[in-house]
C-alpha cells in the first residue's frame, strides 16, 4: 500500500487545484474512455460502499439507543439491525439508512468548514477509543493464542489480503481535496502518507489485541471485537466500541459522500466528449506524450522515489492481489467496463 500511497502523493502534488483524483490521473496519462472506465469502477465503489455504510451506521446507531430503557426493544426492525425483509430476504428495508445519508449530504451542502469541523471531531473520537482499545486489551492477551501465527498458511494471508486492500484506499479521498487544501503541494503528499502510516499501525495493534485475547476460530463474523471484550467481562469497552464504529462509519460516510461529488464535478468539467479522443492524430499524440514527459521529468512538490521501480512494482502487488479474487468480482468488474464503454460510444454518437 505504501508503494500505491507514495505514487498517489506525487499525482496529488502535480495536479493541486484541480479535482478528480484518480479519474483525473488516467485522463492525463492515457485517454478518455480510460479515464470514464475508472470513473465508473470508483463511483461504483463509492455509491455501493455509501449504501452499505449507511446501513451499518443506522444498526449502530440504534444498538446505542437500546442502551437506554426508553427505547429499549421499542424499535422495530425496519429502522436498524438490518431493516425490514421482504420476499424471502430478495429485498431489505431500513429507514433509518436514507435518513442518516441525507443528514450528512446537507451537512455537506452546508459547507466543506462545516463538513470538516464533524470529520475531525468523530475522526478524533474514533481514534482515541481505539487506543483506549488496544491499551485496555493489552492487558487481556494471552500470547499463546498467537501460535501458530498464520494457522491457514500464507494463501489464507494473500486472501485476506485483497479484502484488506480496499480498506487503505481513503488516500484517493485525500487526493480528491485539493482544491480545499491552502498548500496542496505539500499537504496532500503529507495527508496521503501520514495517514496511511497511523492507520496501519492502528490497524495492526487492533488485530493483535484481538486475536491476543480470544483465539481466531472462536472470533465472531458480526461483532467480533466486542465479543472479545465481552468474554473478558469488559462490557463498558463494548459500548465504547459501538460509539468508536459509529464515529468511524459516519467519517467513512461523509469522506465517500464528499469524494462522490469531487469526481462528479470534475467529469463535468470536462465536459466529456468522446469524439475528441476518437478523431486523435499522430501529431495530437506525439504532443501529448511530449508534454506529459515535459512534466514528468520536472515535478513540481513531491516526488516518488525510486521511479520506474517503485511504479513497476506497486503494479505487480496489485496485480497480484486483485488475483486472488473471487470469480464474482471479476464479472463485476467485466461487465461494468463493458457498459461504460458502451455509455462512451452513445455519448460520442
Amino acid at each position: 500500500m505504501y508503494l500505491n500511497a507514495l505514487c498517489y502523493a506525487e499525482l496529488a502534488s502535480r495536479f493541486p487545484a484541480v479535482v478528480g483524483g484518480a479519474y483525473l490521473y488516467a485522463y492525463s496519462a492515457f485517454n478518455e474512455i480510460t479515464a470514464f472506465l475508472v470513473f465508473g469502477q470508483l463511483m461504483l465503489d463509492y455509491h455501493i460502499g455509501a449504501a452499505s455504510i449507511a446501513r451499518s451506521l443506522a444498526s449502530y446507531v440504534v444498538t446505542i439507543l437500546e442502551l437506554f430503557p426508553l427505547f429499549r426493544d421499542h424499535i422495530p426492525s425496519w429502522i436498524g439491525h438490518g431493516g425490514q425483509e421482504f420476499f424471502g430476504g430478495t429485498l431489505s428495508i431500513n429507514v433509518l439508512a436514507p435518513i442518516l445519508l441525507t443528514l450528512l449530504t446537507v451537512i455537506l451542502c452546508w459547507g466543506v468548514g462545516e463538513s470538516s469541523t464533524l470529520n475531525f471531531f468523530m475522526t478524533v473520537t474514533k481514534i482515541v477509543i481505539v487506543i483506549i482499545v488496544i491499551f485496555v486489551g493489552a492487558f487481556e492477551v494471552d500470547v499463546s493464542n498467537w501460535s501458530p501465527f498464520a494457522p491457514k498458511g500464507v494463501k489464507a494471508i494473500l486472501t485476506g489480503a485483497t479484502v484488506v486492500f480496499f480498506a487503505y484506499v481513503g488516500f484517493d479521498a485525500v487526493a480528491n481535496s485539493a482544491e480545499e487544501a491552502k498548500r496542496p503541494q505539500r499537504d496532500l503528499p503529507l495527508g496521503i502518507i501520514g495517514s496511511l502510516f497511523i492507520c496501519v499501525v492502528l490497524y495492526i495493534g487492533v488485530c493483535l489485541v484481538l486475536t491476543g485475547m480470544v483465539p481466531y476460530n472462536l472470533l465472531g463474523e458480526d461483532a467480533p471485537l466486542a465479543e472479545a471484550f465481552k468474554s473478558k467481562g469488559l462490557k463498558f469497552i463494548s459500548v465504547l466500541i459501538s460509539v468508536g464504529a459509529v464515529a468511524g462509519l459516519t467519517t467513512t460516510l461523509l469522506v465517500g459522500l464528499y469524494v462522490q461529488s469531487r469526481l462528479y464535478l470534475g467529469l463535468g468539467r470536462d465536459g466529456y466528449c468522446l469524439l475528441y479522443l476518437l478523431k486523435f492524430t499522430q501529431r495530437t499524440i506525439l504532443l501529448f506524450i511530449l508534454k506529459f514527459g515535459l512534466v514528468y521529468t520536472d515535478p513540481p512538490g513531491f516526488s516518488c522515489p525510486g521511479v520506474p521501480i517503485v511504479p513497476v512494482v506497486g503494479i505487480f502487488f496489485n496485480i497480484f492481489l486483485f488475483a486472488q479474487l473471487h470469480h464474482e468480482a471479476w464479472v463485476r468488474f467485466f461487465v461494468l467496463s463493458i457498459v461504460m464503454a458502451a455509455i462512451c460510444i452513445l455519448w460520442a454518437i
